[in-house]
């Protein structure tokens, strides 16, 4: 028995924590079981020496089951048992000790049920206790993980965009501090321990590719990190999966916009593991506006209207109440277009208010696209398309709130839907088709060419 786990834990044990031991044994254990404390009792009067012979599991066993006959399975299992509580009292202290990792678990509670009022009050508790922590490894630690909440809590919802330099720094700081610490401490060693190759694991790999990727703007980094991420669907921790997904979705989005009209596939793609990983819908239950309309308008580019018009419906309930019935009316809307459902569209453009911006705009380029649709079997819309392009330069004009990059891409819509409109003969045409291919990034770039292109053929 010298030798078992138990003895060897007890022995490093001081006198205190063996008294309060038995004060946490006895308020939680079962009221009905009441060997594993007898069996400390027991042990507690051989501390701290615990000499053999006086241990010995057929003396141990009497004294605890003093009327049954030496049974060293049921002792065994009772030692086990003991060992255990013992665990459980160890994680119990170093829970009390550690008030940072407690005030932060209850943090991430809050966060992840929403609760905002109790999350923000928590955050600043948390911010006290990490900014009083001694400095170390520790603290450098918390600090990160904090900063990363933080960050990922103001980027919920509809905001589109999230500041993560602060969690940069703080990760820096951990990352860079603990590297300068462990070199230093291996001139101390003249004999250093061969360090693990970390090449071959999963998640080293794929962010060591996604890092290339966004570095060199390689699309072979791009198939093969998509490759490991796919093989190893459920072997990553969701969160981890849904910002390696992100990346990944955030370069194909970057070359569809820069002409690459097979990435349409590559995010469909991106999508559709979200979906298997349940990753689809944010931290809240919720699916962003921005995904809402990338995975439609993705299918939509790769004519399966069908999976559009399937996710447009099953995914509705999920959108955050206040945009809910502007969001799926644009979307549907763009349905109706591939379609050519063009009297069902404007109905529902001309009946729904756009609050945000990029919807706006995205509502706005659509309707002109449907008009120069209908003025090509009817020239009656003529005007009514020269009149939807002057209320778009218009509303450019005046909105403060639309970023410089948006008005210039929106501009050069407006310019090249000019353009289109005067077409006379195929030369022209075959003009402004070769000038247009040559345009790196247009929005509504593939719909032109298509457009120009019926004009030459």
């Amino acid at each position: 028995m010298i030798n078992s786990k138990l003895i060897e834990i007890l022995k490093s044990f001081s006198l205190i924590e063996i008294k309060n031991l038995s004060v946490f044994i006895s308020k939680h254990a079962e009221k009905k079981d009441t060997l594993p404390l007898r069996l400390l009792i027991i042990l507690e009067k051989q501390y701290p020496e615990f000499i053999e012979k006086n241990i010995s599991k057929e003396k141990i066993y009497n004294k605890v089951f003093s009327d049954k006959k030496f049974n060293e399975n049921k002792l065994s299992k009772l030692m086990s048992e003991l060992t255990k509580i013992i665990e459980d009292y160890i994680v119990h202290i170093k829970r009390e000790e550690n008030t940072a990792d407690e005030k932060m678990n209850l943090l991430k509670f809050y966060f992840e049920r929403n609760l905002d009022k109790y999350f923000i009050a928590t955050s600043r508790e948390v911010k006290q206790i990490l900014d009083d922590l001694p400095f170390g490894t520790y603290q450098n630690f918390m600090k990160y993980q904090y900063e990363e909440l933080i960050a990922t809590y103001h980027s919920k919802l509809n905001t589109r965009v999230g500041d993560y330099k602060v969690v940069i720094n703080e990760l820096n700081e951990f990352i860079n501090a603990e590297k300068l610490r462990w070199e230093n401490i291996s001139f101390l060693e003249p004999f250093p321990v061969e360090q693990k190759q970390h090449d071959n694991r999963a998640f080293y790999i794929i962010h060591h590719l996604i890092n290339q990727l966004l570095k060199k703007d390689d699309e072979s980094y791009f198939f093969e990190a998509m490759l490991i991420i796919e093989n190893n669907l459920h072997r990553f921790a969701q969160e981890e999966s849904r910002d390696i997904l992100k990346l990944l979705l955030f370069f194909s989005i970057k070359k569809v916009n820069a002409g690459f009209i097979a990435y349409y596939e590559q995010q469909l793609r991106i999508y559709h593991i979200f979906i298997k990983l349940n990753l689809i819908l944010n931290q809240y239950g919720k699916i962003s506006v921005a995904t809402y309309k990338n995975y439609i308008n993705a299918s939509l580019k790769t004519k399966k209207i069908d999976e559009a018009a399937h996710f447009l419906e099953n995914y509705k309930i999920y959108l955050i109440e206040e945009t809910k019935d502007e969001v799926y009316g644009f979307n549907k809307a763009c349905i109706y277009f591939e379609k050519k459902m063009y009297s069902e569209l404007i109905d529902i453009i001309l009946n729904t208010k756009q609050n945000d911006i990029y919807y706006n705009l995205g509502q706005r380029r659509l309707l002109l696209k449907t008009y120069y649709e209908l003025m090509l079997k009817n020239k009656s819309y003529y005007d009514m398309l020269e009149s939807s392009i002057q209320t778009f330069k218009k509303f450019i004009a005046t909105k403060n709130n639309i970023p410089e990059t948006h008005i210039a891409m929106n501009k050069d819509f407006l310019k090249m839907i000019h353009r289109l409109v005067d077409i006379n003969s195929k030369k022209e045409a075959q003009l402004l088709y070769e000038e247009l291919k040559k345009i790196p990034m247009l929005v509504e770039k593939q719909w032109f060419l298509q457009k120009i292109n019926d004009w030459i053929s």
